[in-house]
């Protein structure tokens, strides 16, 4: 599958003393032995209203890819029931792609059935509230004053 698929690939780690971890698959999987569980990539390097275009895709590109995707990866059994677990700006992406996805009820119910499906979400560091695309020096200095 492409980068930006659903796919069950291990490429990213965690280093060990003993051995290298991809935690999705080497422990989760033993939590829950029944579970699929997928990873998605993206060009993080998104478009931003302020820092200018960085990629030719936007949070709602990708959290569309992403949908279309994962229907497809689903299709055999569109029932199964989904748990998300997001870090940071894949927070951001699942939470749109849920959004498009409960609005596709009536033109597009295969992709409903992502949103009837979904579980739960797990959150890790999601800037929910936006982020400020000056940083941390801009608080700062707004702090001191």
């Amino acid at each position: 599958m492409s980068n930006n698929s659903p796919t069950r690939s291990r490429s990213r780690y965690l280093s060990t003393s003993r051995k290298r971890v991809f935690w999705p698959y080497d422990l989760l999987r033993h939590d829950l032995p029944n579970a699929r569980i997928l990873t998605y990539g993206y060009d993080t390097h998104i478009k931003h209203m302020f820092l200018g275009e960085q990629s030719n895709s936007s949070v709602y590109d990708v959290a569309w890819n992403f949908l279309v995707a994962l229907e497809a990866e689903r299709r055999s059994n569109p029932s199964r029931p989904v748990i998300f677990v997001a870090h940071s700006l894949g927070g951001i992406v699942v939470k749109e792609m849920l959004r498009r996805s409960s609005g596709c009820q009536l033109y597009q119910p295969h992709l409903h059935d992502i949103f009837l499906s979904t579980r739960g979400i797990v959150f890790f560091g999601i800037p929910h509230g936006g982020a400020d695309p000056r940083g941390m020096a801009h608080k700062g200095r707004r702090k001191a004053h």
